[in-house]
């Protein structure tokens, strides 16, 4: 599977099959999504994350659920100027009591 970093201070990835997204990072994962190919994933990237989301780039949110509360952390959803709007489309619970749920950006 093919890999891209999305980094400020990495210029040759040690993975393999990866490279450094160079470039507007918008303008990169938006030719991306109009190629060929499977969904794209953010693997914990929470800055990765709001950047994409301000661009209006993320179509789907798989946010796992853990039975347990740590009362600290960073906001998965930044301070954005207008609300973004998602409509369930899944769920699944495992035995441990976590609970996955996918969520689609509402239509505009």
């Amino acid at each position: 599977m093919p890999k891209l970093v999305a980094s400020r201070t990495i210029s040759e990835p040690h993975w393999n099959n990866s490279r450094v997204i160079q470039g507007n990072l918008a303008s990169e994962i938006t030719s991306l999504k109009q190629q060929d190919g499977g969904p794209i994933l953010i693997a914990g990237s929470r800055r990765l994350s709001h950047a994409l989301a301000g661009a209006k780039l993320i179509d789907e949110y798989r946010l796992m659920v853990m039975p347990l509360a740590l009362g600290v952390g960073g906001r998965l959803f930044p301070d954005a100027e207008q609300k973004i709007e998602m409509d369930l489309v899944e769920t699944q619970t495992f035995p441990m009591g976590v609970a996955v749920l996918t969520y689609h950006r509402a239509a505009a």
